[in-house]
């Protein structure tokens, strides 16, 4: 005789499994929905960072920046030549203006051309060794011998602090207020970290040095510039009409 009451629960047991496994299943695609919907706001965040950091790029052509640091250098005697060289370096190194302005002297080793960046000094709080060209490093030794800096920053106001990058950037406009219809914009201290990566990359130094150098945390970062100096090499070919 067959025992209906062990079939009835059977039957139940199993229709019960059966609504679990369609909720697994259920569940399994809302998770999966969210997990695509969290990958599609990921690459919009993405692009809109892209697009927003690409068009905040703003470097000056070269012949420009040549323009703009020789009237530096024109008006510069009374100063014995240090704001020449403070936009110089400023450009050689490619660094953040707020790094800029906390370089000390024992931050600086002639031996082998490099500035070294404190984790403190840093946005990214890592430190790095910043490359700079042997002629304005020769400069800079001049510089530092002429005026009998022993230790502390190395440009410093009147009572021995930082200049401010406020200080640099009302220095620059006074500047460009002079030359302004020869330049395609007005340049701020940041105009110079830009310049530096996008003629970099136009004389093909290698973006993962480029990266080292100017203390990108992100070789991606370091890429877009890329998309602006294609534009510049672009923009060359038809002036040349190439």
């Amino acid at each position: 005789m067959l025992n209906t009451s062990n079939n009835t629960k059977n039957i139940k047991l199993l229709k019960r499994n059966q609504n679990r496994s369609f909720i697994n299943i259920e569940s399994y695609y809302i998770i999966m929905k969210l997990i695509n919907i969290t990958k599609a706001n990921k690459e919009k965040t993405k692009k809109k960072f892209y697009t927003r950091f690409k068009d905040n790029i703003k470097y000056l052509p070269r012949n420009e920046m040549d323009l703009l640091l020789n009237h530096i250098k024109l008006k510069d005697i009374m100063h014995r030549k240090r704001n020449h060289l403070m936009f110089s370096l400023l450009l050689s190194m490619g660094c953040r203006i707020t790094e800029f302005t906390l370089i000390e002297i024992k931050h600086i080793d002639f031996s082998i051309g490099l500035i070294k960046i404190p984790a403190e000094n840093t946005k990214t709080k890592q430190s790095r060794s910043v490359r700079v060209n042997p002629g304005i490093l020769l400069d800079l030794k001049d510089y530092i011998h002429t005026n009998n800096i022993k230790n502390g920053y190395l440009f410093r106001n009147k009572q021995n602090m930082p200049i401010t990058p406020r200080n640099y950037n009302d220095l620059l406009k006074k500047y460009y207020d002079d030359i302004k219809d020869k330049l395609t914009f007005k340049p701020h201290c940041h105009t110079f970290r830009h310049s530096h990566v996008v003629y970099a990359l136009d004389n093909k130094v290698p973006m993962p040095a480029i990266m080292k150098q100017v203390g990108h945390i992100r070789l991606t970062t370091t890429q877009i510039y890329a998309d602006i100096a294609g534009s510049h090499v672009k923009e060359m070919y038809k002036e040349v009409d190439f």
